[in-house]
C-alpha cells in the first residue's frame, strides 16, 4: 500500500525528495507524475519524470526532484504519485498525495 504524503511548497522552489529503498535498485525506474486533476491522462500531466540514474543504486538511494523552473508556474493543488518498476517488471506505487503550491514573494530568481 502506498504511503500518503501531502506537501506544501512555494511555486518556483526546487522540490527534492530523497528515497532510500534499503536494497539494490540497479535497473529500476522510478516515476514521478504530477497532475492538476487526478483523472487526467498521463499525457496531460504537468510534470512527468522517469528516473533511471540513481544516487547510489547499489545502496538503494535515489532522489525525485522538480527544478525551480518546472515549479515556477504552478499554483494551487496538484496530485502526484511516485511509482517504481523493479528489475522483474513489478510496478509498485510507493507514495502518493497532493502538493499545494503557494505564491512566492521573491520572483526575481526566475
Amino acid at each position: 500500500m502506498a504511503e500518503i504524503l501531502n506537501f506544501k511548497q512555494k511555486r518556483g522552489d526546487t522540490f527534492s525528495l530523497p528515497i532510500d529503498f534499503g536494497q539494490d535498485i540497479t535497473g529500476w525506474t522510478v516515476f514521478l507524475t504530477l497532475k492538476k486533476n487526478i483523472d487526467d491522462l498521463d499525457a496531460a500531466a504537468v510534470i512527468t519524470k522517469d528516473i533511471t540514474s540513481h544516487d547510489d543504486a547499489a545502496a538503494g538511494d535515489t532522489t525525485v526532484a522538480m527544478t525551480a523552473a518546472e515549479t515556477s508556474n504552478l499554483l494551487g493543488t496538484y496530485y502526484y504519485d511516485i511509482q517504481y518498476k523493479d528489475a522483474s517488471a513489478n510496478v509498485v506505487t510507493l507514495i502518493d498525495g497532493t502538493i499545494q503550491f503557494d505564491k512566492d514573494i521573491t520572483r526575481r530568481t526566475s
